[in-house]
């Protein structure tokens, strides 16, 4: 930092600090959503309307009067066993470069927060995951978290996309896009890549599988979340029906949100969230499983959900359709279906708690469900 440069101040955050947060973040590369309404992950989220509105909403690092850095934290409910746990999730964490000494300030007032169980951030990148890390939180250790397993549903798009992204020369990729998409697409079809029911146990019509839109999810969805907390002792992101309606209200954006659900006589036994959203600097339109919940992780049910998705990203036109972790009797229902893979460049994934007895539960591989459904990652 050049010695002229005016020390900054941490100040906390305020709702009207939205817009300049959301230039901040473009000006120095951070994708920013579409008609992505700031004040609504605060204003109507259960976990900060339960705390009185108390829990703060970040802090914004400011030089004369503008913000050059910010870190957003967003209050949610976790479950584990029969205890409910608060937790704040890392958002939107930028700095200015010739600021990027101070963005340690940030981060320490993140962790100091009062009346927090369970601090995450669930979109790190290698630089935030560091600074994480140094403040002793850990990687999760959920089994392939690293791993994004995807399956090509327009091979010319995506390909022309995949060689967009290394070159950055719209010629080069349309050119090699439409020589290599009879190889992918030959793959794809002589291997059988997609997602597949296997030996089904059910008749056909025993299981219902059907489409809900987000304003539409009621109390079933709170019966099933109910049942699940029975089944395993692991730490869940709380689904309740109006939770579900809150993280995945997309009003005011052009991003696509699909609830796929599985019931049996009349009765909801899973369901699979999908998110399509359209990757404007790649061109590529991409649907995201962002959450799997199942009663008993039946795995018939996780083949027809999977099945299902893959069918509805087609038809809405996606290129690809990706889906990242979810614990190994979970993933291990993708392999049938031969997807592709990608390591992610880094850990996404950091946590961090204080209490020991927790903390030491946490270490085991097992208790965790982690997606991203959970933190961040799909707000």
């Amino acid at each position: 930092m050049s010695a002229d440069t005016d020390a900054p101040i941490v100040r906390d955050a305020v709702l009207s600090d939205g817009d300049a947060v959301q230039k901040l973040q473009e000006d120095v590369g951070i994708p920013v959503r579409p008609g992505l309404d700031w004040p609504r992950l605060w204003r109507d989220n259960p976990a900060w309307l339960a705390s009185g509105q108390d829990s703060r909403i970040g802090w914004a690092l400011e030089s004369q009067g503008e913000i050059v850095g910010f870190l957003g934290s967003i209050p949610l409910l976790y479950q584990y066993g029969d205890r409910t746990l608060t937790a704040a999730a890392a958002a939107w964490f930028a700095v200015r470069v010739q600021y990027r000494g101070y963005g340690l300030a940030l981060t320490s007032a993140f962790f100091k927060q009062d009346n927090v169980d369970l601090w995450l951030n669930t979109t790190a990148n290698e630089s935030s995951g560091k600074i994480f890390h140094a403040f002793h939180a850990h990687p999760v250790p959920q089994e392939g978290y690293t791993t994004a397993y995807f399956w090509v549903l327009q091979a010319h798009p995506f390909l022309k996309s995949a060689i967009r992204k290394v070159t950055r020369r719209e010629g080069i990729a349309r050119i090699g896009g439409a020589l290599a998409s009879p190889l992918l697409w030959a793959d794809t079809a002589i291997r059988r890549r997609k997602p597949s029911l296997g030996n089904s146990r059910r008749s056909s019509t025993a299981v219902d599988i059907g489409l809900m839109d987000v304003p539409d999810l009621d109390e079933e969805f709170d019966e099933l979340w109910t049942r699940k907390l029975t089944e395993s002792k692991r730490l869940l992101a709380l689904r309740t029906s109006e939770m579900l309606r809150w993280h995945f209200d997309r009003s005011e954006t052009d991003e696509k949100i699909k609830v796929l659900c599985a019931r049996q006589d009349g009765r909801l036994i899973g369901y699979a969230i999908t998110a399509r959203e359209h990757l404007i600097d790649l061109d590529l339109i991409r649907t995201r499983i962002v959450d799997i919940f199942v009663e008993q992780d039946d795995p018939e049910i996780v083949d027809r959900l999977l099945l299902a998705a893959h069918e509805h990203a087609t038809q809405d036109g996606s290129h690809v359709l990706e889906v990242i972790g979810f614990p190994n009797n979970i993933r291990e229902r993708f392999l049938p279906g031969k997807p592709y893979t990608r390591s992610l460049p880094n850990c996404t994934y950091f946590y961090r708690v204080l209490d020991e007895g927790l903390e030491k539960d946490l270490e085991g591989s097992e208790v965790w469900y982690a997606s991203l459904f959970d933190g961040d990652a799909s707000l």
